[in-house]
């Protein structure tokens, strides 16, 4: 059966529990007003709900005994046995719709036409004033004493299978199921290490015990994110119609369950998102048609459960961020310079509009320009633990996504040491835990003063705690070793150093003093088993407490501006890559890479000699081998095979250096045999050879001056 349902029908039955009982009582006592009242606001409450649900003959009773107790109220109907037993015939009808619909999950048929045809009479009799009220009840044929309701076989059983509690009562309940939770945890460290213990069986079925019962609390507390989204539809309708637009709202996975506490502090945020949505996101019906997208703008509202979070998303199909406008904005409030505005990315933009007081609207109005919003989002979502993303493409539109933790009573955490000092970090927030030791201590590296740990090739930027805390530690290095726990902080991730991990463990968080409320590093406080109280650690606090995105973000952005300078550099020169190799103890050379077909590696011992010519059996055929430089010791000879598409040769070498790229620029000047010319290479005099003169050398032919130069300089 549909919740709303359930919920509908035990409402109902709590209703006309009451309403069997006020009406007796109202019956020896007439002059009883807010008894009678009682029963009025019952039986209209059950009727409008009715229409909800489609439940027409439910709802022809109801209003037919809600009319009747309307006459009753205002005196034109006297409160007698005869009119209260019509009342109550009434009662007994509705008891038995709401039994057959309990039961059969739809509203069952009856006629009912006689019973509301004497509720009807009175009415009119009323109405139409045509005797005295007493009279008029009195000539009414309806049965002294009403019949029982045909209760059948199947009974109000969802009414006895709910309470109302108060919430003070649940929230009482739930700090002792803490209590409950810290005693076990400091009972099962005392139990460490003491296997043969007569207490150990007793500790572990009290373990057992309190974590059924502080599920069965914890779910309790749990409720329908829908009971946050309820007022969402007349917002929207009300948005839409203040700025001239037409938008559908749609609400996916409104059956999710979240904490109550933190229903309650997500409202303000949600209705700060839906609101930025229609008045920034979405456009006007003309600008909406010029643009090829329909009049009617979609906002989507969406839940759903991501591990230990709850994931909600306001996702809108409008114009997007207009980032030139957040950078010129930031601009003219002096968040930052011109210059530094045009090197700021879109994932920068993004960070302003969180910043207090941002806004881009060009007038204040009811909906937007104060620049009261998004800031408000971002704090009160971090207060619960959680992180907010903005995502957004031009002219296609934005998504911001808010993650919050299931619950704020009891939770999983890691428990962390630094400088002799533990923490705890909300598993949620914890991506994966990284050992660093000598062994992989070449994976931290600084990028532009940013320290970072290569991470399957991301750059994780990595936290101190002493740093951003304050605590007194030398910074340890990699080959000393130290953990790192890699943290989620909205879309990106930061590493935490600490000096030692030492279990998980289920914590009661409790709220942070008035004296570190303001550190903005801290979510709460916790007692460990062994009785110390720790803080719990806020990841996303941290973060931007240090400035490791930021500085992440800039040293990102510098290296990106050199790569950039770089390519515009290479662009505009000619560059030509080179070979680098050393043959004798002269100046290092070098030959155009575009020269060289492969470079191969043969034992002195496979190297013949034919026709006065050094050969090697090469793919099949002889490959003629030529030395560049003095004779060169037995072993192992390295040779860079070079081609001009008919002849091929190899040229024996002392060793292979490097290849490099750099603009190409001989110095004229007397130049030996196969040297085309000096250059400076790679911050050193180089000889370039003429591979056209070790060909001619290899096969026996002569050299024609300036071919090699020319065609050096056609590849160049």
């Amino acid at each position: 059966m549909d919740d709303l349902l359930k919920d509908f029908i035990i409402e109902c039955n709590e209703f006309i529990t009451a309403v069997d009982q006020d009406m007796v009582a109202i019956e020896k006592r007439p002059d009883d007003k807010e008894g009678l009242n009682r029963i009025f606001r019952a039986v209209h409450s059950i009727k409008g709900a009715c229409g909800v649900f489609g439940l027409h003959r439910l709802e022809a009773v109801a209003h037919a005994g809600e009319d009747v107790l309307s006459r009753m109220r205002d005196g034109s109907l006297v409160i007698a046995p005869v009119t209260v037993g019509s009342v109550l015939r009434a009662i007994d009808v509705i008891k038995e719709i709401l039994a057959g619909i309990e039961a059969t999950q739809k509203e069952p048929q009856g006629d009912d036409s006689a019973m509301l045809a004497q509720l009807r009479e009175l009415v009119a009799i009323a109405d139409g004033g045509r005797a005295p009220a007493a009279a008029a009840a009195a000539s009414v044929n309806v049965p002294a004493e009403t019949a029982p309701a045909a209760a059948g076989k199947h009974g109000p059983a969802l009414a006895d299978q709910s309470l109302r509690v108060t919430v003070e009562i649940l929230d009482r309940l739930m700090n002792q199921v803490g209590e409950l939770v810290l005693t076990r945890n400091q009972l099962s460290q005392l139990a460490l290490g003491d296997e043969g213990s007569r207490y150990g069986a007793s500790i572990q079925s009290l373990g057992r015990i309190t974590s059924e019962l502080q599920e069965a609390v914890m779910k309790t507390r749990m409720q329908p994110i829908g009971n946050s989204w309820a007022k969402l539809p007349r917002l929207v309708r009300d948005a839409a119609a203040a700025t001239g637009k037409n938008v559908e709202l749609t609400m996916v996975g409104s059956d999710t369950e979240i904490d109550r506490q933190i229903l309650q502090e997500l409202q303000d945020p949600l209705t700060h998102c839906v609101r930025n949505a229609i008045d920034h996101g979405i456009e006007k019906p003309d600008a909406r048609a010029s643009a090829g997208k329909p009049e009617q703008g979609r906002l989507q509202l969406s839940a759903r459960q991501e591990g230990g979070q709850i994931i909600v998303e306001v996702r809108d199909d409008g114009a997007g961020v207009n980032f030139e406008a957040v950078r010129s904005k930031a601009v003219e409030r002096g968040l930052v310079s011109d210059s530094d505005a045009q090197r700021l990315g879109e994932p920068e933009l993004i960070d302003l509009l969180f910043a207090p007081g941002f806004s881009t609207a060009a007038k204040v109005t009811e909906l937007s320009g104060r620049g009261v919003g998004m800031d408000v989002v971002r704090s009160n979502v971090q207060k619960l633990g959680g992180s907010v993303e903005l995502t957004s493409q031009r002219g296609r539109g934005s998504t911001l996504r808010i993650r919050i933790p299931l619950t704020l009573a009891i939770v999983p955490a890691l428990v962390v040491g630094f400088s002799g000092q533990a923490f705890a970090i909300p598993q949620v927030a914890v991506t994966e835990l990284v050992r660093v030791s000598e062994q992989n201590a070449h994976l931290v590296e600084d990028v532009h003063g940013a320290r970072v740990l290569r991470l399957r090739g991301d750059l994780l930027p990595l936290v101190e705690l002493g740093e951003v805390l304050g605590l007194s530690a030398e910074r340890k290095s990699a080959g000393e070793g130290f953990f790192v726990v890699v943290t989620q902080v909205g879309e990106s991730q930061i590493g935490l150093i600490v000096h030692s991990v030492f279990d998980t463990q289920e914590i009661v968080v409790k709220p942070v003093g008035k004296l570190v409320r303001g550190v903005g590093a801290y979510v709460g406080t916790t007692i460990l088993g062994d009785g110390r109280v720790i803080m719990i650690l806020d990841a996303a606090g941290i973060a931007q407490r240090s400035g490791a995105l930021a500085q992440l973000d800039a040293s990102m952005r510098k290296r990106r501006e050199a790569e950039a300078a770089q390519s515009v550099h290479r662009s505009s020169t000619k560059l030509t890559q080179l070979l680098l190799f050393r043959a004798g103890n002269g100046a290092p050379k070098a030959i155009p890479l575009a020269h060289v077909a492969r470079l191969e590696e043969f034992a002195s011992s496979k190297i013949e000699q034919a026709d006065g010519r050094a050969l090697v059996q090469y793919r099949g055929s002889l490959l003629p081998l030529v030395r560049a430089g003095e004779e060169i010791a037995d072993g192992a000879c390295q040779v860079i095979v070079s081609s001009d598409g008919e002849r091929s040769m190899g040229l024996w070498v002392g060793k292979i250096l490097d290849i490099v790229e750099t603009e190409l620029r001989l110095e004229s000047g007397a130049r030996g045999a196969g040297i085309l010319g000096g250059a400076v290479v790679d911050g050193r005099a180089t000889e370039v050879v003429d591979t056209r003169h070790y060909l001619d050398l290899a096969f026996g032919e002569g050299a024609l001056p300036g071919e090699a130069t020319r065609e050096l300089r056609r590849v160049a």
